[in-house]
């Protein structure tokens, strides 16, 4: 499509078009005559098939006078920083991330600084909505931020005047020393984002979850997702941390990207730990159900043998991952590995069936025996539908049940003598000299509320006061965060409103008032 320009045709004119043009298509533009220098007018052919609105375009066009001058095209951060540095730099003009200036409305000198200094700033930086310290601790991100100095003038040359210092030096030089003090500013950050990786980390961020990194890349060897597993374990476990539970030990392994951490601090220490363990005799051995995986395991533990087993949801597929130097039977006999299962059971339950169905235990297969948890003898199917109270016993459910039921599939921890997991017990993280300080807590039309944010809709208790009091003494222990947000915590002393999460348990769906306050005080007692 042509448009006809007035005026001469500037080659720096026809960028500052053609860059405005691409931000408002949200399409790259060609320009037929664009190194056509000289012209009094110009016809310039723009050739795209996004052009819908041609009076519109004609109007960007003829905005920009000939005699202005590009300066950059990106984000507004590094602009910003020669705003606030120099009143001269308001005659910056932007149209989106297009900036440029006429050429009587900056000095020389000005102008010079302001290209180099433009020119050493990687162009990829952008603007995210989350605090600094998050991004610290979490996110391996180049940071800049704003630098509270000013750009003087003396006799015709430039210094840079931070504080009560000043510092007088070619522009170059200078550009650097600014950019360096703006890497260790914390004030309005901004961050390079170069690969998908650090933009899915942004968006977990912003949904309150913890960020994803590879250790070592994204493809790494069952050997390598098996150290680092137990290097993750013995991390949490030693130093007492939110992680230490079944629920983050078993989505460590099976996240599409890597593995999930929870800060930098605690990546290095994994990855640490794990270049210290030796695993000499690693081996592996895959199934094409999940049934023959399980027995294996329970051959393992014959051998008191430390496993794991890594599911493949898509693939359907099951690998048993060990440590041991001489090779074993993969398929033993079922039968035999679910009488071991069953006699376990039977030494532990007072009836010798399934609580809910009144299956007995001989006629259960061995992955139903897996998805049952054993609550004060009795025996219940984790796919029950039980909340808060067990009507088996007419008592309060155990909070350990939420915790392990549904994931004892994965070998983290030991199930009596059957199973030899990783761990001898469900892993717990032990909360008892944690204190999260107070925050605003209400609960408002329904809506619970902590810090300002909704953490849960639709729950209307009738004892308002006594459910608050409850809530507000499990909150200081760490409860309605997520791990993530309970380790940014423990490093920070801050609160991420985006990791605001209630406990699977905290709900009125399918149970009563009364029974959520008895489950709270039987299992929490000591924190109330």
């Amino acid at each position: 499509m042509e448009y006809i320009i007035s005026g001469k045709n500037k080659e720096e004119t026809n960028l500052i078009r053609k860059n405005l043009l691409r931000d408002y298509l949200k399409n790259d533009v060609y320009f037929d005559t664009y190194d056509i220098i000289g012209t009094d007018s110009q016809k310039i052919i723009i050739d795209s098939e996004y052009l819908e609105d041609k009076e519109k375009i004609q109007q960007i066009l003829d905005s920009v006078e000939y005699n202005h001058i590009f300066l950059y095209r990106g984000e507004h951060y590094p602009i910003k920083q020669l705003k606030s540095i120099n009143k001269e730099y308001e005659k910056i003009k932007n149209a989106g991330n297009v900036f440029y200036y006429h050429v009587e409305s900056i000095s020389e000198e000005l102008k010079e600084f302001a290209h180099i200094f433009i020119n050493k700033i990687y162009k990829n930086y952008v603007r995210v909505k989350i605090t600094f310290d998050e991004m610290r601790h979490v996110l391996n991100l180049k940071t800049l931020g704003l630098v509270g100095c000013s750009l003087e003038n003396n006799n015709g040359r430039l210094y840079i005047k931070l504080g009560e210092e000043e510092h007088h030096m070619d522009y170059e030089k200078m550009s650097e020393f600014l950019i360096s003090h703006m890497k260790n500013s914390d004030l309005e950050t901004s961050y390079s984002v170069k690969s998908e990786l650090d933009k899915v980390n942004i968006v977990r961020l912003h949904a309150g979850q913890s960020v994803i990194k590879p250790f070592g890349n994204l493809s790494l060897d069952n050997k390598h997702k098996f150290k680092l597993l137990v290097s993750f374990i013995k991390v949490c476990k030693e130093n007492n941390l939110p992680m230490y539970n079944v629920y983050d030990i078993a989505n460590f392994i099976f996240k599409d990207y890597g593995y999930t951490y929870f800060t930098k601090k605690i990546s290095t220490l994994v990855q640490e730990e794990s270049e210290d363990l030796s695993i000499s005799n690693f081996k592996e051995e895959n199934f094409d159900s999940l049934e023959l995986a399980m027995s294996f395991t329970i051959y393992l533990s014959c051998f008191k043998i430390k496993h794991m087993v890594i599911i493949n949801s898509v693939l359907k597929t099951y690998t048993v991952c060990y440590n041991y130097p001489d090779l074993l039977n993969p398929y033993p006999n079922l039968e035999q590995m679910r009488q071991r299962m069953i006699k376990y059971i039977m030494s532990e339950v007072i009836h010798h069936y399934e609580i809910t169905t009144k299956n007995h235990i001989t006629n259960l297969s061995l992955l139903e025996l897996f998805n049952c948890t054993i609550v004060r003898g009795l025996l219940i199917n984790d796919n029950a539908e039980l909340v808060h109270h067990n009507p088996y016993d007419n008592k309060p459910l155990p909070v350990e049940y939420y915790d392990v039921r549904k994931k004892k599939i994965y070998s983290i921890f030991n199930i009596g003598n059957v199973v030899s997991g990783i761990v001898k017990r469900p892993p717990r993280f032990n909360r008892d000299e944690l204190f999260v300080k107070d925050v605003p807590i209400d609960i408002v039309n329904g809506s619970l509320m902590i810090n300002d944010v909704t953490v849960y809709k639709n729950i209307y208790f009738n004892n308002r006061h006594k459910a608050l009091k409850y809530i507000k003494r499990l909150w200081n222990k760490g409860y309605f965060m997520t791990s993530y947000g309970l380790m940014y915590y423990k490093e920070t002393g801050l609160i991420s409103n985006t990791s605001l999460e209630p406990p699977e348990w905290f709900t009125l769906a399918n149970t009563t008032e009364d029974h959520f306050f008895k489950f709270v005080k039987f299992n929490f007692s000591e924190y109330l």
